[in-house]
């Protein structure tokens, strides 16, 4: 997943060719709603994390906090090829 923070104006071909996109603005936009979804979960996991704290087991709690872990990642690549998008990077606006 760290490749993407780095990747050349191929890749990010690569990402507007999978986001169904033509320009930079139509990538940065469709990323900038899927990562406004990711926020959205890394709420709803935020809360059930919180409820479920006190959980009898540890795989819960411990496959909350990991997942919480792992959509702020995700979220870090997606909010990072936004601003990617946005600058233009690969000159197609």
């Amino acid at each position: 997943m760290t490749m993407a923070l780095f990747s050349k104006g191929s890749e990010l071909d690569t990402w507007a060719k999978a986001l169904g996109a033509t320009n930079d603005d139509a990538a940065a936009q469709a990323l900038y709603r899927h990562l406004v979804s990711l926020e959205d979960g890394l709420h709803l996991t935020q809360q059930s994390a919180q409820v479920l704290r006190s959980a009898p087991d540890t795989a819960t709690p411990d496959a909350l906090a990991s997942a919480i872990r792992e959509i702020n990642t995700a979220a870090e690549v997606l909010a990072s090829m936004v601003l990617r998008f946005k600058r233009h990077e690969r000159g197609r606006s």
